[in-house]
């Protein structure tokens, strides 16, 4: 009776301290908290082609208004392999949920055993047996729940990364898009220029011929178009290029690819709403990626936490004994076993220590890299907004510039013709507006990549998804 005591007793004590060590290690877990982050207010740099409070919208690139544009990005959206090969990997994150979500379960195995074992004095005696046996490891600190709750985060970071993936895949496409049509449209006016110059080369000639013109001239104009006609390859290569660049982004072979767009002037020039800067934290791909190695990090600390927690494993098993197989099924014994076991580190040479102590810094880490990913998409907005505001008053400019350098090449024509002024002139005049022509072609391309680059600082292709509890300082005084 005294021993039945004890053993209730013992009992007892022993569930009154897992009890004791289940409360201290859920005291220990630390519940995810987004890192404080202080952000401005609003945009330092002014925009008119922006707005303020609204979001990108989730198919950015069709406010572009070019069909042919929808469709080749519905076709890379569909096709590109890094994207499949990123989609793959969000898969392969789902299937680890799964296995440590396992870890928690019963677990069931059936078993069978043939044993023979010689007795000098009855001879070889064969025993078979079959049964099954059932076991759990109890999850008293909730330690495999932060492990699934980390595979989790990594699901999530997976995602992020194929949307950001996506979005600069998605940029990337558009840009090309635009470096082909602008190459388009730089070779139409070198050919352009190439006729003018050789409908004045022609009037040199003549004037030369009738001995009223040095030859130096005629050369002098004959080298300007050499000029002109020497900058069609390259700019055919870099149509070619972008084409190419287009074609792989699709997912397929280049060769054959082409588009119908001859010119830049087929696509708008949308006006973006620009998102608040507290709105960057749900959208941006890279500041949400940094968040969710935050979260992972919290998991992966609590899950150490709770590795001081005894782990408790109960075990049971049932089955059939005989000394034949027909046995078996007809006049088997019967057996059955049940247990449990407690196994507590006592002394691991500071093992469980150090981890905790590892999981602590990297939480730290991701921490810092969390904040600096938020600094780096403010940074890149406000250079965006800053680069097109610069960009518009240089279109504004550069337009200005084209204007008289197009009035000076006619007033010069106009003179040399009726011979009040050289052809040195002219050859200026040419060459003044060549250059300015093709600024004005490259200002205007930067636009559409310095908006591209916009979209993809606002978080554009990345729709929003939910996010974890926000602690955010939000500045009153504007950026």
């Amino acid at each position: 009776m005294m021993m039945y005591w004890l053993s209730q007793r013992a009992l007892a004590n022993l569930c009154m301290l897992l009890c004791a060590l289940s409360l201290v290690a859920c005291a220990g877990q630390t519940p995810y908290q987004r890192p404080a982050v202080e952000l401005p207010a609003q945009w330092q740099a002014k925009n008119e082609t922006t707005s303020a409070g609204l979001d990108v919208p989730d198919q950015w690139w069709r406010t572009f208004g070019n069909d042919e544009l929808n469709r080749l990005v519905d076709s890379a959206l569909a096709n590109n392999q890094e994207l499949s090969a990123a989609q793959h990997r969000v898969a392969q994150a789902r299937a680890l949920v799964d296995l440590n979500r396992s870890a928690a379960a019963p677990r069931l195995d059936a078993r069978g055993e043939v044993s023979r074992t010689h007795r000098s004095s009855q001879g070889i005696e064969t025993v078979n047996e079959i049964g099954v046996a059932a076991s759990w490891d109890l999850d008293l600190g909730g330690a495999n729940a932060r492990t699934v709750d980390a595979a989790a985060g990594r699901v999530q970071q997976r995602r992020y990364a194929r949307e950001s993936l996506g979005a600069a895949l998605l940029v990337e496409l558009c840009d090309q898009y635009f470096r082909a049509l602008s190459a388009s449209d730089r070779l139409e006016l070198a050919r352009a220029n190439i006729a003018n110059a050789a409908s004045l080369l022609d009037l040199l000639s003549s004037r030369q011929q009738a001995g009223a013109l040095a030859n130096l001239e005629v050369l002098r104009q004959q080298g300007l178009i050499a000029s002109l006609r020497a900058s069609l390859a390259p700019l055919e290569q870099q149509r070619q290029s972008a084409r190419t660049a287009m074609a792989v982004l699709m997912g397929r072979a280049p060769q054959g690819f082409d588009i119908r767009a001859d010119s830049l002037a087929v696509v708008r020039l949308p006006s973006l709403p620009a998102a608040l800067p507290v709105q960057l934290l749900e959208r941006h791909p890279d500041v949400r990626q940094a968040e969710t190695e935050v979260i992972v990090a919290n998991a992966d600390l609590n899950a150490q936490r709770a590795a001081w927690v005894p782990k408790l494993s109960l075990g049971a098993g049932a089955g059939l004994e005989a000394v034949t197989l027909r046995g078996l099924f007809n006049g088997a014994t019967v057996l059955g076993s049940a247990g449990a076991s407690l196994l507590a580190p006592i002394l691991d040479g500071g093992r469980i220590r150090a981890q905790l102590g590892a999981a602590s810094a990297r939480q730290d880490e991701v921490t810092s890299l969390y904040r600096q990913a938020v600094l780096n998409a403010l940074r890149d907005v406000e250079d965006r907004l800053s680069a097109l505001n610069s960009l518009a008053e240089q279109t504004t400019q550069q337009q200005r510039v084209v204007d008289y350098a197009q009035s000076a090449l006619k007033m010069a024509d106009l003179r040399f013709r009726n011979g009040a002024t050289d052809y040195a002139t002219v050859l200026d005049a040419q060459r003044v507006l060549l250059a300015a022509q093709d600024a004005q072609a490259l200002i205007q391309l930067a636009r559409y990549s310095q908006t591209l680059g916009l979209v993809r600082a606002l978080g554009g292709g990345a729709p929003a998804s939910p996010a974890p509890a926000a602690r955010v300082l939000t500045s009153s005084t504007s950026g």
